[in-house]
């Protein structure tokens, strides 16, 4: 046995005790309710789902991206081009561009495309992430027609702690993370940042040759590094000030397709994301204003086709609401949102901007007979153009026996993004994507000292008109309203957590069933109408199992996710597939610091998948972590 097995094993032995202790406290068996700080989006969200990540769960998963933290912990699908390549998400069947990304408060949907890369969030920068189903363009604005992620990072007031994590796994994946906190009643600041390399090597079965023969994926190499600090200000108990800034770097080359002979492609992308906001707080009204500045830079390269591209996008948001809380019965929040973009691009012909203002009204009303109903209106002009009311209306009412049955009704709208209006080939003519959406949820909840169970059954509708698809004229892509969707399904959840003197136990399972489908012909004899929308799986689930006691804890987290169809007239697909990652720890306490050692073992069957036709995921593969903690 060498040295380092030896200093493994008296690692392994020094007797974690606190951070187990941790653990435990993390395991709670309560949902967790908001607090008094909990932001209008919370607050005013009723009737529709909402899933907030298992703390446990991300605690191990604080080495994934946020791409890989949704796909093990909710519904959502994940289009995944493949490891450490884009990644973009679809709601109920919804669009990439259909979900609203908040991160404290400040949407970063790009103003070029709509959409956002969850590959490259590193969850290990944020505190908490929520899952918001359902459109909601009246608080989230434009493109929230399929739902919301929203992140929060929290704040440390009297709170101190200091970390380090290393990360080593398969394909030659290296990981560095650090970690701090300081603060007292009036100040603190807050630094989380992380540092990335992974040749991503991978090995996959090549359908492209005969008989399969195993193959390894070349020029995938990517580097990212990042990290979010924070300051906050309390002066008095009236008054609360803080900035958070944002930065992410990633330099990825991009690998070939499958039967595609070599790609000598990379991207480089990099984002500045800064908030300040200022929070007054009197007995019945608080006051919020944010101000916030987004950058983003995108170089895509291509030598083998000469295909070069670079573009840069800047938005500068400013935003106030005020909420009046006058009995404990009603609440009131009203607002208004400016937000300036503008971007350069080598697709574009000159610069592209637009200047939006969004005004919000919501209200909600707290019964005294168990009922809990939630409207909200909201109306934006695009420079001096109207643009069409959204509105939601939730209901949540309690039923005997620990039953709750719910009901959102929504009105919402996407903006045409830049790319679709100002690209050489764009079509400054677009429509504004609409779409409206019903959900009706009922939940059974059981809380007792060690024990929480709830099951809840969700049934959706939801029809967007004016859908815009890229499609081919006269020998060049643009885009048109061409597509009527209609989207609708049923969602079931599970969650059981039992604390007893042999450990604690925590099993969740989520259930999706989606139909999405065109319901408008684009050309004569349309074969497109009535079938699925393209990559969007009807079958979904997702399922977590976890066990803790004392120093040790142990969890599996097995997916399915159903056949995708790769042409619009459903005539072929590829196949479903079902995953399973474990993983296992250790913790250690020794004088102040806190140890763990954590090992993952992913896709431990060795399944051979694809998310996307043509993009190779990785079969078996492992990941090993060692975290050191002070506080």
């Amino acid at each position: 046995m060498n040295k380092s097995w030896i200093i493994g094993l008296l690692v392994l032995n020094l007797g974690l005790k606190s951070y187990a202790q941790n653990l435990k406290q993390d395991s709670v068996y309560q949902l967790p309710e908001f607090s008094t700080q909990t932001n209008r989006f919370e607050q005013f969200s009723i009737g529709n789902k909402i899933i907030q990540t298992d703390s446990l769960l991300k605690a191990t998963q604080n080495n994934a991206t946020l791409a890989q933290l949704l796909a093990l912990s909710s519904p959502l699908f994940i289009k995944n081009y493949g490891v450490g390549q884009l990644a973009t998400t679809s709601f109920r069947g919804a669009g990439a561009a259909h979900t609203a990304i908040l991160w404290n408060g400040i949407n970063l949907q790009s103003n070029m495309n709509g959409q956002i890369d969850f590959n490259l969030i590193a969850v290990s920068v944020l505190d908490e992430v929520s899952v918001f189903y359902g459109g909601n363009s009246a608080l989230y604005g434009s493109g929230a027609i399929g739902g919301a992620v929203l992140l929060k990072n929290a704040s440390a007031f009297n709170k101190q702690s200091a970390y380090y994590r290393l990360g080593l796994g398969s394909f030659s994946d290296q990981q560095h993370y650090v970690g701090f906190a300081k603060g007292n009643a009036k100040m603190y600041i807050k630094l989380n940042a992380y540092w990335r390399n992974a040749i991503n090597n991978i090995t996959y079965k090549n359908t492209a040759l005969p008989d399969n023969p195993l193959t390894t994926l070349p020029h995938a190499e990517q580097t990212s590094y990042g990290g979010i600090a924070e300051i906050g200000f309390n002066p008095n108990l009236k008054n609360t000030f803080s900035v958070k800034y944002w930065y992410g770097f990633s330099d990825r080359n991009i690998p070939p397709t499958i039967g595609a002979a070599v790609s000598n492609s990379y991207q480089i992308d990099a984002f500045n994301r800064m908030v300040s906001e200022w929070k007054y707080e009197l007995k019945t009204i608080r006051v919020n204003t944010r101000a916030a500045y987004l950058n983003e830079y995108i170089n895509y390269q291509d030598p083998s086709t000469y295909i070069f591209g670079k573009s840069k996008s800047n938005s500068w948001i400013t935003e106030s609401d005020i909420q009046w809380t006058p009995n404990t019965n009603w609440s009131f929040n009203t607002g208004v949102n400016n937000t300036f973009s503008y971007a350069t691009s080598d697709g574009y012909s000159a610069l592209a901007e637009r200047n939006l203002t969004s005004f919000f009204l919501s209200s909600k009303y707290t019964g005294v007979r168990n009922i809990t109903v939630a409207a909200s209106i909201g109306k934006d002009w695009l420079y001096a153009i109207a643009q069409p009311f959204t509105s939601t209306l939730g209901v949540a009412y309690k039923l005997p026996k620990h039953f709750t049955i719910s009901a959102h009704l929504n009105k919402s709208y996407r903006l045409p993004t830049l790319n679709d209006l100002y690209w050489i080939t764009g079509n400054k003519n677009l429509k504004t994507e609409n779409g409206i959406g019903e959900e009706i949820g009922l939940k059974k909840e059981i809380h007792a000292t060690d024990f929480y169970f709830s099951t809840q059954a969700n049934v959706f509708n939801r029809i967007v008109t004016d859908w815009i698809v890229w499609v081919p004229l006269s020998g060049t892509w643009t885009p048109q309203n061409l597509k009527q969707v209609w989207s609708r399904g049923v969602e079931w959840s599970n969650t059981l957590r039992y604390q007893s003197s042999i450990g604690n136990f925590t099993l969740r399972s989520d259930w999706s069933y989606v139909l999405s489908t065109n319901q408008k012909a684009a050309v004569v004899n349309d074969q497109t109408v009535g079938k699925q929308l393209i990559y969007t799986p009807r079958l979904t689930h997702q399922h977590f199992v976890s066990y803790s006691h004392k120093w040790f804890y142990f969890g599996i987290n097995p997916t399915y996710t159903g056949y995708r169809f790769i042409t619009s007239d459903n005539s072929a697909f590829i196949d479903d597939y079902f995953i399973t990652n474990v993983y296992t720890g250790y913790n250690i306490s020794w004088l102040k610091s806190h140890w763990q050692l954590q090992f993952n073992y992913n896709n431990c069957f060795n399944t051979q998948y694809m998310v996307l036709p043509a993009r190779p995921m990785p079969l078996a593969n492992w990941q090993l972590s060692l975290q050191l903690t002070f506080k």
